[in-house]
């Protein structure tokens, strides 16, 4: 709750309803085309979103063996807040893993993330990394990749491909 309150933190309340009047008409609005859901209440469109699909990837690579509906159960066991405000306006915010998200279900495997500030610096032969990338000039068009899982990786989006993200992956002892 306290994330909510931070994200709306300074904003008048008059932009505040007219944002929740605007969801009420928006097609997309998960008011009128709620998202599936298990019986646990996990959204199914997350198990299989970028995200929990490239940290399967990592981990598959690392010898752990683990799929991305068991990881995507994991993530949303930690809540579903963000996801569900954001789905309000479209709802394909569901498929969403944010940064933390993905760091805690590593450290939860037993890696802990280096941040790198270079693609270059990678080794497809030792290392493995969860990247961020985004479609320059998007504000919705995120993929989260394993590296060197997926290829391409540095042209996902073309020539718009832009870096957000490197967490090389280092076991902990």
């Amino acid at each position: 709750m306290k994330v909510f309150w931070n994200l709306i933190k300074g904003i008048r309340p008059q932009k505040i309803v007219l944002g929740l009047s605007l969801c009420l008409i928006n097609s997309s609005c998960i008011l009128y085309h709620p998202p599936l859901v298990d019986n646990d209440g996990h959204y199914i469109d997350h198990y299989w979103s970028c995200g929990p699909i490239a940290l399967e990837q990592a981990l598959n690579r690392k010898g752990n063996m683990a799929t991305s509906s068991q990881i995507s159960k994991e993530i949303q066991e930690n809540g579903n807040f963000i996801r569900t405000f954001l789905a309000m306006c479209d709802i394909e915010a569901i498929s969403i893993t944010l940064p933390g998200e993905m760091k805690q279900i590593l450290k939860q495997h037993g890696y802990k993330t280096i941040t790198l500030k270079s693609f270059e610096k990678l080794d497809p032969k030792k290392d493995t990394a969860i990247i961020l990338t985004h479609r320059s000039g998007s504000l919705k068009s995120y993929h989260w990749a394993c590296f060197p899982v997926q290829e391409n990786i540095l042209s996902l989006f073309r020539d718009k491909t832009k870096i957000d993200k490197i967490y090389l992956l280092k076991k902990i002892n």
